[in-house]
């Protein structure tokens, strides 16, 4: 069973950057409101949901304390941290190039991939640096498999951020 699962995500992968993302964009975006109302339907994820945009209204408001509070919970398995700089020191290690994870965010992008009957969910992390905004190497895929989801940390990923496609990286 897992040996299947597995596979299937290799699958899923291997079509993914088969794909021309571009062509497909088109006919196939969807809201990421859309897709969490979705997916808020499935029993067990509403939480994650309600989890998702707390950390993004408190990232967005800069308010680390929040921010802790969350990632402490569930997040990295009970991590905590003192204050702001424990975090920024903790996420540009968590983010290195050999060992890519994601923390949380928004995803902006779903990607409807019709030959393999399934659905992609995508997005990318950002923050502001200096009023410069910079892209964080994190990526969240989540594939519908029949009644239940696939979760991953799998990069690069191609994201629409501020209305434009780029690599997340």
């Amino acid at each position: 069973m897992i040996e299947a699962t597995w596979l299937r995500m290799v699958v899923i992968l291997a079509c993914l950057f088969s794909l021309n993302v571009e062509n497909t964009r088109a006919q196939c975006n969807v809201p990421s409101k859309k897709v969490f109302e979705n997916i808020s339907n499935k029993e067990g994820r509403v939480s994650i949901i309600e989890r998702y945009n707390q950390f993004i209204k408190s990232y967005s408001n800069h308010n680390f304390e929040e921010i802790y509070k969350l990632l402490s919970n569930n997040y990295l398995g009970g991590t905590q941290f003192k204050n702001e700089g424990d975090f920024v020191a903790f996420k540009q290690g968590y983010y290195s190039d050999s060992q890519t994870r994601f923390v949380s965010f928004l995803p902006e992008e779903l990607y409807e991939l019709t030959e393999i009957s399934s659905w992609i969910l995508v997005g990318c992390l950002t923050e502001i640096v200096k009023g410069k905004k910079t892209k964080l190497k994190a990526t969240l895929y989540i594939w519908k498999e029949r009644d239940s989801y696939l979760f991953s940390d799998i990069t690069p990923v191609i994201v629409s951020l501020d209305g434009k496609t780029e690599k997340c990286k």
